[in-house]
């Protein structure tokens, strides 16, 4: 199992990664479990963050193996003592090449497809599955929150991914 930690302005998130192998011995099914803690000086989302940025550094080896090539399965959300706001929305967002456009470029592509909007709540667990799977990830989409307002909020997602 790897841990990682990466401290944000506005919260943090850490990180461990635990992969299961199937019956011919190949990593097949890999659970990646994100605790997030919301702001104490006042209530504000973490910043977007990579997920391989995330987990970039480990207590247990210098380097964790990307994400990049797996499909994610499902996501789970589980809040804390202290729980989010009530209709907490979560993205994760592929950026999206624009030619001639350095960064961002002009669009992002909601991986969830809009089925992380609202799906964070303040006393109930959540499930949900991505609304299509084109393709599979690549370790840079970006963690993002919005419309959370408790202070020191946490609460625990976990993404099921496959390959």
């Amino acid at each position: 199992m790897f841990f990682a930690s990466q401290a944000m302005a506005a919260g943090t998130i850490t990180c461990t990664d635990y992969t299961v192998p199937g019956l011919t011995g190949k990593k097949e099914v890999r659970f990646i479990t994100y605790t997030v803690t919301f702001a104490a000086a006042h209530p504000e989302e973490p910043a977007n963050i990579a997920m391989d940025d995330v987990t970039a550094t480990t207590t247990v080896s210098p380097t964790r193996a990307t994400v990049a090539g797996w499909w994610l399965m499902e996501v789970d959300i589980i809040p804390g003592t202290t729980g989010p706001t009530a209709d907490t929305d979560f993205y994760l967002y592929r950026p999206a090449a624009v030619s001639g456009v350095p960064g961002w470029g002009a669009t992002k592509i909601d991986v969830f497809g809009g089925n992380g909007v609202d799906a964070i709540d303040n006393a109930t667990i959540s499930t949900f599955q991505p609304a299509t799977t084109t393709r599979p990830l690549t370790g840079k989409e970006i963690l993002s929150f919005a419309n959370e307002a408790v202070v020191n909020a946490t609460c625990t997602i976990t993404f099921t991914l496959y390959r």
